[in-house]
């Protein structure tokens, strides 16, 4: 087996690096403020693991990976004085995660996503144009 056809097989082995996800989630919020309120919705998640970055839907924002490996892609992940948040993706069983609480001292919010993602095709994340 020549070098070329063996590189051509590891590559069409090796998991794709640009895709889209489908998730379909719950979202959960509670306030110190207002009613616990439930809302359900769809999201494309863009993700390219070569560069490392990823956007919602519509690509207004291209945001940095935080992590990456064989089963689980994290999003975003903070946690200081005014807020926790963390978003993950098992890239096992499509499960994704989301957690948001902040605390503004007067009041709090907190919102727990889970749902559940499928792969689509990728669409292309733009490039910084400057």
């Amino acid at each position: 087996m020549t070098l070329s056809a063996i590189l051509a097989v590891v590559l069409a082995i090796q998991s794709p690096q640009q895709f889209d996800l489908i998730c379909e989630n719950t979202t959960r919020t509670q306030s110190s403020v207002m009613a616990p309120e439930t809302e359900t919705g769809t999201v494309r998640v863009r993700l390219d693991l070569d560069r490392m970055v990823f956007c919602f839907d519509d690509c207004e924002n291209v945001l940095a990976i935080v992590a990456a490996n064989s089963s689980e892609i994290i999003l975003n992940s903070k946690n200081d004085a005014e807020a926790v948040q963390e978003t993950s993706i098992s890239r096992v069983s499509g499960e994704y995660v989301g957690r948001l609480s902040v605390d503004m001292g007067s009041y709090t919010v907190q919102m727990d996503t889970q749902g559940q993602c499928r792969p689509s095709a990728y669409t292309p994340i733009p490039e910084a144009r400057f």
